[in-house]
């Protein structure tokens, strides 16, 4: 091979390289840029974790209030209902009270016309 041959090559060689550097260029952009990219999802996963952290606890932190709470309800559905059942046992009482002392009326008033009946025939005896 000639000396011509090789400075041929070498001249070929180097326009080659020239050609590729602004590819090489546009290739090391693109790495930056993907490389910025990959951070930043970093970062927007990790603020996600963290949301997604704070709403777990927070549901957990319902999830025991709204337990504590069916409980308390519960509680005082347990409560109401046997102040129904005492409410409805004074009723009774008292209506059977009252029906006692509508039933004492009408044996008075029964015996009151009785006698006003017997009063009025005496005296209807009499007058004649």
């Amino acid at each position: 091979m000639s000396d011509m041959d090789l400075r041929l090559d070498v001249g070929i060689l180097k326009r080659d390289v020239e050609s590729i550097k602004p590819m090489f260029h546009k290739i090391d952009l693109a790495i930056e840029k993907l490389l910025e990219l990959a951070a930043n999802v970093s970062k927007m996963v990790a603020v996600q974790e963290n949301r997604l952290s704070t709403l777990e606890t927070t549901a957990h932190d319902d999830a025991q209030r709204s337990g504590s709470m069916y409980a308390k309800i519960d509680e005082v559905k347990t409560m109401v209902r046997g102040q129904f059942v005492e409410f409805e046992k004074i009723i009774h009482e008292k209506l059977e009270a009252q029906g006692n002392t509508i039933d004492k009326l009408k044996k008075w008033s029964y015996m009151a016309i009785g006698a006003g009946m017997a009063v009025g025939y005496l005296i209807s005896i009499f007058i004649k």
